[in-house]
């Protein structure tokens, strides 16, 4: 049996007060349900013993954070501050009836009106974006991530990312490693093969030498010429030994 998904987190940061509750509770909430996320106030948690801890926690940990910027409440502020300088995961939300914070004029709020119909319509809104927050969250949306683009790609996909330069980096290791060995048994070939060819050329030289002294050597025919011309001095050398003879018989 397969494990069930881990339902998703959508914290929500706006004013703990009475006459806000219905954005939360007639918009908020039931887009965060249409849109598989469990909406999360900080007030509703039970046994929080350090508010501020959760916070932070929450901010970190969520998937997806709706800052109700209406009544422009510092702790608002800063908590919307938090989750621009770690994520891009932010949808913010404001009353018609304040003025949008000159930071974030230039980025996407929604504005809404705080009657039936305009908390319908920010539902349907909320919907929308929750829907495409795996593309919207890709670009820069607020200004720290114009200022660090990176802040906008989520954890999950900086740790797949890291992870895989790591693989790459160990592999390019192995390669390096691979061919500084074949570069090492290359250079042992090649000493060898010279090796071998010095040996190949001084065994050559002998072959040349010896070849050399054989075609000096007489051939058969030479050697036939030679006893040939050695019987003729052989001949003459008797024939002056006869002549000796006689004329020594002559001084007697």
């Amino acid at each position: 049996m397969s494990k069930a998904t881990k339902q998703k987190l959508c914290f929500i940061i706006m004013p703990f007060h009475p006459d806000l509750m219905p954005v939360f509770t007639d918009a908020i909430k039931p887009a965060c349900q249409q849109t598989g996320f469990k909406a999360v106030r900080v007030d509703e948690l039970e046994g929080v013993y350090n508010i501020n801890r959760e916070i932070i926690e929450h901010i970190f940990i969520s998937d997806a954070i709706i800052a109700d910027l209406t009544n422009w409440r510092p702790n608002v502020f800063y908590e919307l501050g938090v989750a621009h300088a770690i994520s891009n995961k932010a949808i913010m939300i404001i009353n018609k009836k304040d003025e949008i914070p000159f930071d974030i004029k230039m980025y996407s709020c929604i504005l809404y009106e705080q009657n039936k119909a305009g908390l319908t319509k920010l539902a349907a809104n909320l919907v929308k974006s929750l829907k495409s927050l795996e593309v919207w969250r890709k670009e820069p949306a607020n200004p720290v991530q114009d200022h660090n683009p990176t802040i906008c790609i989520p954890k999950r996909e900086l740790d797949d990312i890291r992870g895989k330069l790591r693989e790459k980096d160990d592999l390019l290791r192995r390669h390096d490693t691979a061919i500084d060995t074949l570069q090492k048994t290359l250079t042992e070939k090649n000493n060898l093969l010279q090796s071998n060819n010095a040996a190949l050329t001084k065994m050559r030289n002998k072959l040349m030498a010896k070849e050399k002294l054989l075609r000096a050597a007489p051939t058969n025919a030479d050697i036939k010429a030679l006893q040939k011309q050695l019987k003729q001095k052989e001949h003459e050398i008797a024939a002056l030994q006869k002549e000796a003879n006689k004329l020594r018989a002559l001084l007697k």
